[in-house]
């Protein structure tokens, strides 16, 4: 019973570092893509892209939520399946799902269209900003 717990601790510490480890890739790889898209870091549009995109998916690049008008949102950026690829055709499904194909679809539209994402309209993302 002893082991079973200590490989449980261990499990659990292991399991964060993950976490963590992945969420430091995934915030390296916002910051080269906005660089890449001209989005000079520290600016207000980074900090609230930034923040954008921790509200929506809190930086998992799984993340699929179903919006209750029927429409899915999909990845890191969360692209909704209506508006960015059957409306617009900016973004593919399959490159929703892939973190440095979607930052870099995101940093070109974010900046002329913030009110496209539902965190930023509603003043969600606000709780994510860093003061």
């Amino acid at each position: 019973m002893l082991k079973y717990k200590i490989r449980l601790q261990i499990y659990n510490i292991l399991s964060k570092l993950v976490s963590y480890t992945s969420k430091l890739l995934i915030l390296r790889m916002i910051e080269k893509t906005a660089i890449e898209a001209g989005i000079i870091l520290g600016t207000q549009t980074y900090k609230e892209g930034l923040a954008v995109i921790e509200a929506e998916s809190g930086f998992n690049p799984k993340a699929i939520n179903r919006n209750v008008n029927g429409t899915v949102d999909y990845g890191l950026c969360q692209f909704n399946n209506y508006w960015y690829w059957e409306k617009e055709k900016v973004i593919s499904p399959q490159n929703a799902m892939v973190p440095n194909k979607a930052l870099y679809v995101f940093w070109r539209y974010f900046p002329k269209r913030k009110n496209n994402w539902t965190t930023y309209k509603t003043g969600v993302y606000k709780k994510y900003m860093d003061e």
